[in-house]
């Protein structure tokens, strides 16, 4: 969200930057003003604009659709949003690949692609959000044979601060400059430049058979391994302070969409009405009695999301993948070792009935396997994602930190690491993030090199690199570690 207070009011290279306007982010935890903001149309623009901040050392941020409900996004200096840079640069039909420009959002994308006959492989729940972004912290899905959303990424091109130009490749030989440079591009915080362009690897657009099927918290956690193999797209939501498991089971079919045929008393269970202002209010009276989460998530699980489940529905596949997010929340979230997901949830449970804190539905379980991506959680291991949220009902917080304390003291007892998209991931400091991701003073050195003078620098990627700033010189991107 972007409120503007005045007029374009500054011209760099016939591009208009615009003062007075607030950024909001969509979860209303984070905003700023920043001394202008751009919404460049072209590359040359977009070179103009980095020209511009390098003469009068200003930092610059890129920002997509601003989903993260940290400060990854926050800037004093130069925001430059990516929403104008959004269009198809190629399709290639014959070795199923689209190549776009880096502001290109999910939602447009996966028409496109259906249009063309292609799919992504796998997609993150939430679709309004830019291919850059995906891309700046990690985004995911879920199943065991499928990696980050960047794993697919088989050619990019990045601006550096200098405006130098990169063409990076997949097919770049492994451990040379370009290999290694690409490897930290698919995860790169915003930190190393700005992504322009984006070549994807599809497959043919297929349909999701999508089962779910209710269960307690013992059987999901007593045959974690085998339920999280049996399907190619397995996920499952946990209602805390309850034994209720959702698990969503998808698979590729070649049957035809299900068209949905609901009862009454279903279409009502699962309207705006109940699913999103009812819980806003139910959650917003019980930030003045916190006990009455448990009687609240016990109601929704029982008579309202399982209703629905034991079920099969057949659709396109970006429409099982995706998920409503309801209202606005903040989310913590951390990849597991895959073989200590078990206790680590069964620890979590645990602190759910001390009642030391009362923590709204859901705890949604993911799957990502193994990659060779340099800040990726899930390097080079297999990993179990943990995804806990507290939402702000009416745009007020309630006491959710206890919570988010309690899972990121069970996850770091395993080498859990932070989705850098959601919060505690810039709170955790340089010492803590290089123990839990091997190659970190490898990506340090190469932000370094890519951009000595900070200007990608803001307030949450110096407290992730433990970067110390005279206040004095900041605005001149002057560094020390």
């Amino acid at each position: 969200m972007i409120k503007s207070t005045s007029s374009d009011t500054d011209a760099n290279g016939g591009i208009l930057g615009v003062s007075g306007f607030t950024f909001i982010n969509w979860s209303g935890t984070a905003r700023c003003v920043p001394q202008l903001y751009f919404r460049p149309v072209c590359r040359d623009h977009l070179l103009n604009i980095l020209a511009s901040a390098r003469r009068h050392g200003c930092p610059v941020k890129v920002i997509g659709c601003g989903h993260s409900p940290s400060t990854i996004a926050l800037t004093t200096g130069y925001m430059i949003s990516l929403n104008l840079l959004n269009r198809v640069l190629d399709i290639d039909k014959d070795k199923l690949r689209i190549t776009v420009e880096g502001g290109m959002r999910f939602d447009s994308l996966v028409d496109i692609l259906y249009a063309n006959g292609m799919a992504l492989p796998t997609l993150s729940s939430i679709l309004d959000q830019t291919v850059a972004g995906a891309l700046a912290t990690g985004n995911h899905g879920s199943g065991r044979n499928y990696g980050l959303i960047a794993t697919y990424v088989t050619h990019l091109e990045l601006i550096t601060a200098d405006g130098n130009q990169l063409s990076l490749s997949a097919s770049a030989q492994p451990g040379t400059d370009d290999s290694i440079l690409f490897s930290a591009c698919l995860c790169n915080l915003g930190s190393l430049g700005v992504i322009v362009s984006v070549t994807l690897q599809c497959e043919p657009a297929f349909n999701l058979a999508i089962y779910s099927l209710p269960c307690s918290l013992d059987s999901l956690l007593n045959s974690l391994e085998r339920r999280s193999r049996s399907s190619e797209h397995f996920r499952a939501v946990w209602f805390p302070h309850t034994d209720g498991v959702i698990c969503y089971h998808s698979n590729r079919t070649a049957g035809p969409t299900t068209p949905p045929n609901p009862s009454i008393i279903d279409r009502i269970l699962s309207s705006h009405l109940v699913m999103y202002d009812l819980l806003e209010f139910l959650y917003w009276l019980a930030s003045f009695y916190p006990p009455l989460v448990k009687l609240i998530n016990l109601f929704y699980y029982h008579f309202v999301v399982s209703r629905g489940s034991d079920s099969i529905r057949v659709d396109r596949s970006d429409r099982v993948f995706a998920i409503d997010c309801l209202f606005q929340q903040r989310v913590s979230e951390w990849a597991v070792p895959l073989p200590c997901a078990v206790d680590v949830l069964r620890k979590l449970a645990k602190h759910f009935d001390s009642g030391a804190f009362y923590a709204h539905y859901c705890v949604e379980i993911r799957f990502v396997s193994a990659d060779d991506i340099l800040l990726s959680p899930a390097y080079r291991r297999d990993s179990c994602f943990i995804n806990v949220m507290s939402f702000r009902p009416y745009q007020q917080d309630v006491d959710y930190q206890r919570y988010f304390d309690a899972i990121q003291s069970v996850a770091l007892e395993v080498g859990g690491r932070p989705h850098w998209g959601k919060l505690s991931s810039h709170q955790l400091g340089p010492h803590i993030h290089r123990s839990l991701f091997p190659k970190f003073d490898a990506f340090t050195a190469i932000r370094k090199r890519l951009d000595p003078q900070g200007m990608f620098l803001n307030e949450f990627l110096r407290s992730v690199f433990g970067i110390h700033v005279d206040r004095q010189t900041e605005i001149h991107g002057r560094e020390e570690i």
